[in-house]
């Protein structure tokens, strides 16, 4: 046990360390080796249009609940004008 599995994190080699679940909001893929950093479990490939420290944002363009209702959508705002979208609600400013 040299390292940690997909989908945990830790330093198991170092006495008195171990391998922990990668907290990432659950929007990565547990088995895909390279969702979160082995060592620090810094969150690498976010689903589910997330983005963020922890997949816990709505990705830019995107609004909604990206932590308990997982339904980031994307934003009725126009792509190429000047308007943005409130990341929670998905008003347009």
């Amino acid at each position: 046990c040299d390292y940690c599995a997909s989908g945990f994190y830790g330093e198991p080699l170092i006495e008195g360390k171990s391998c922990s679940p990668c907290e990432c909001s659950g929007n990565i893929d547990p088995t895909d080796p390279m969702a979160c950093d082995l060592v620090s479990g810094e969150c690498l490939r976010c689903l589910n249009n997330t983005s963020g420290e922890g997949c816990g944002l709505c990705a830019p363009g995107f609004f909604g609940d990206a932590i308990t209702a997982k339904n980031c959508r994307a934003c009725p705002c126009e792509t190429c004008g000047t308007a943005s979208c409130d990341p929670s609600s998905g008003a347009c400013a």
